[in-house]
């Protein structure tokens, strides 16, 4: 009930003009929930047109005197009251207020490139309006609102769809009749209010429960794929840039910014395929009961090879480096962005060969994460320690800039760091869909030379030249250790004899080379074949297949 309320004033104060504050999420909680709120809200909600009388409390639409029907479209509006347009018909089609005309150009637009380009299926039919087009009302709506998509009736199926869907939603859009104070042009801002707000129409078509930071998240980058020179989505970047600790699926004004993912995956993992794929998974796990959006954001990443972590863990990387030429770290418009003074740096680590440091932090939210530079004149080796759960929960990224404007990015959790960068910036990222508010600690000690992942014990790296011919050239065989230990490495050939022993001594964390000559160990020539590297450690042995040709 507490929740609901809180939605009931949310809509109230914003329809009221009284607040600036987001509602889509508070309708969908209306309309789940509306029945259960007290007489004296339900009477407030009523004069604000909301519609008591079905199982799902929504808005009533608007009453305005005319319309114009424009493609799949039908626009209605006034000629008079405050809810009327300007009056102005100097182009077009006689009759038709200039207004009118460029609300319809702007959503007969977006819908050529949303659903004939992207190919996302058509909102459910609904038969109000007077037809079966998408109605579009222009009225007046309280200061700061460009608009509302409205859920009306929650039909199951689309009838525009060739898929079964469970939460198809039909809707309607208000958008406002004049744009005086908003930033950008008139036009401008009603292009980027029918990319947005249309695609809350067809996102409804698929799942119209489907969590809300999804859905505002993809509708702003859709205004950024239909009218990618308006950039009105560059207005929510300061506040989210700033506040890279808040979770990616937070509420409130940090969704919007959050379409910086959504750009990322668009940009790098599947283009509008991908994002596509996220509403047609979202058909089949019912966001009326769970929390899938995670879920079905990995299964649409799957066929370009990545998953929600993944990509969350690249943009984490590509939000430090914000570069236009930075590969798969690179934004297309990042030059534009001017948001590389405003992502914080959570400490400065400055440290000395020889010495070990721990650098504790609390709290950090789930999809979310947290900048560290680091200046050092030696190796550095990097231990992330989860304090609140498994270490799978976090992440460990290595920002490491090679030359100016040449970033290298290491993953794990516990990484080798050399000291020949022109900077060294870490980012620990919280990447588990279940938990939240992590404690870790990052410690710091001294490093090997050498760029290199950390394996889990020791691993056999590298034997090269592979084939190769002792005549020619000799064998290098490198051992990577996470610890100094105790290692045997032998030849043998595959009857299971020993031939020669390269080591049998203790070896250091990081690399160790051998060389061998082809030779056995009476400094005979070993005889072309297969032989197995072996190297016995601490805790486990590891083999390598090599062969020698003459």
């Amino acid at each position: 009930m507490e929740m609901t309320v809180k939605a009931a004033n949310n809509v109230i104060f914003a329809l009221r003009g009284e607040s600036q504050h987001t509602i889509l999420q508070d309708l969908l909680v209306i309309a789940r929930h509306g029945h259960s709120l007290p007489d004296y809200i339900k009477q407030e909600l009523v004069e604000l047109r909301f519609d008591f009388t079905k199982s799902s409390v929504v808005r009533s639409r608007p009453n305005l005197d005319h319309h114009f029907d424009a493609g799949i479209f039908r626009i209605h509006y006034n000629t008079s009251s405050d809810t009327a347009v300007s009056p102005l018909d100097t182009a077009g089609i006689i009759g038709i207020p200039d207004y009118v005309e460029t609300v319809a150009n702007a959503f007969n637009y977006t819908a050529q490139i949303e659903l004939t380009e992207l190919g996302f299926y058509r909102p459910p039919n609904d038969n109000n309006g007077g037809s079966n087009h998408y109605d579009i009302y222009i009225t007046s709506l309280s200061n700061n609102v460009y608009a509302f998509t409205n859920p009306e009736s929650e039909t199951g199926d689309n009838n525009n769809s060739p898929f079964n869907e469970i939460n198809a939603w039909t809707s309607y859009i208000e958008i406002r009749n004049e744009y005086a104070g908003f930033p950008n042009t008139e036009e401008e801002n009603i292009q980027v209010t029918a990319a947005h707000e249309f695609f809350h129409g067809i996102q409804f078509g698929y799942d119209g429960w489907e969590q809300v930071w999804l859905l505002e998240a993809t509708a702003v980058l859709m205004e950024e794929i239909v009218f990618d020179d308006v950039n009105d989505c560059y207005q929510y970047m300061p506040g989210w840039f700033d506040k890279p600790y808040l979770s990616l699926d937070l509420l409130g004004n940090r969704m919007y910014g959050s379409f910086i993912f959504f750009q990322y995956i668009f940009e790098h993992l599947g283009g509008y395929e991908t994002i596509r794929r996220i509403f047609e998974y979202s058909i089949s796990y019912d966001s009326y009961q769970h929390d899938y959006s995670h879920q079905v954001i990995s299964l649409a990443l799957e066929p370009v090879n990545s998953s929600f972590p993944d990509a969350l863990n690249k943009m984490v990387a590509a939000n430090l480096i914000m570069s236009n030429d930075a590969g798969i770290y690179s934004y297309e418009e990042a030059d534009s962005y001017r948001v590389q003074v405003l992502l914080p740096i959570e400490e400065t680590i400055n440290y000395l060969a020889g010495d070990t440091l721990s650098v504790y932090n609390y709290k950090l939210n789930r999809f979310a994460s947290q900048y560290f530079e680091v200046n050092t004149f030696s190796p550095i080796l990097v231990t992330l320690t989860n304090q609140s759960g498994p270490a799978s929960d976090l992440n460990l990224l290595a920002i490491l800039e090679i030359s100016n404007g040449i970033y290298e990015v290491l993953s794990g959790n516990m990484l080798n760091i050399p000291n020949d960068y022109l900077s060294i910036n870490l980012a620990v990222v919280s990447q588990d869909t279940l938990g939240n508010n992590w404690n870790f600690k990052l410690f710091f000690q001294l490093g090997a030379t050498g760029n290199f992942l950390i394996p889990d014990d020791f691993e056999i790296a590298l034997a090269y030249p592979n084939p190769f011919d002792p005549a020619l050239d000799l064998m290098t065989i490198e051992i990577i250790s996470r610890f100094t230990q105790s290692m045997d490495v032998n030849i043998v050939n595959m009857a299971g004899r020993n031939i020669i022993s390269l080591k049998n001594d203790p070896i250091e964390f990081g690399k160790t080379r051998l060389i061998w000559n082809g030779r056995t160990s009476a400094n005979s020539p070993a005889a072309s074949g297969t032989y197995i590297i072996v190297a016995t450690g601490d805790q486990n042995t590891k083999s390598k297949l090599i062969t020698i040709l003459k």
